[in-house]
């Protein structure tokens, strides 16, 4: 149990993190689609992000950047040896994140194909 709200800790406070300084500023939210989630979605699936929603896109992006860096620790914390957590964390890091971004690629690859049907 005590694991499992570790993990709720960190999701919650990445995510409102985001939500705050990305989702709610308009600055930063202009900027979404040349961050790098956004590069790794249009290097991959070659999407076209003129009509999409923004803030749409950066919530999608807050919530894979929460579920990534909560996942990371919880498997950094699965390990009593520092070292060796922290290792097995970067790999699992850096497997989610191709894997989280490139699985919203897919989800707006397909829903520009039905926009385009």
């Amino acid at each position: 149990m005590g694991h499992l709200l570790d993990f709720l800790i960190v999701f919650l406070f990445i995510f409102l993190f985001d939500l705050i300084f990305v989702v709610f500023n308009k600055k930063k939210r202009e900027k979404i689609f040349t961050s790098s989630a956004a590069l790794i979605i249009k290097g991959k699936y070659k999407i076209n992000f003129e009509h999409e929603d923004k803030k749409k896109f950066a919530l999608i992006v807050a919530l894979a950047d929460a579920f990534i860096c909560g996942t990371a620790y919880m498997v950094l914390r699965l390990f009593n040896n520092i070292y060796i957590g922290f290792i097995v964390a970067a790999i699992t890091l850096a497997i989610l994140i191709l894997v989280v971004y490139l699985a919203i690629g897919y989800y707006y690859k397909k829903k520009e194909v039905k926009k385009n049907v």
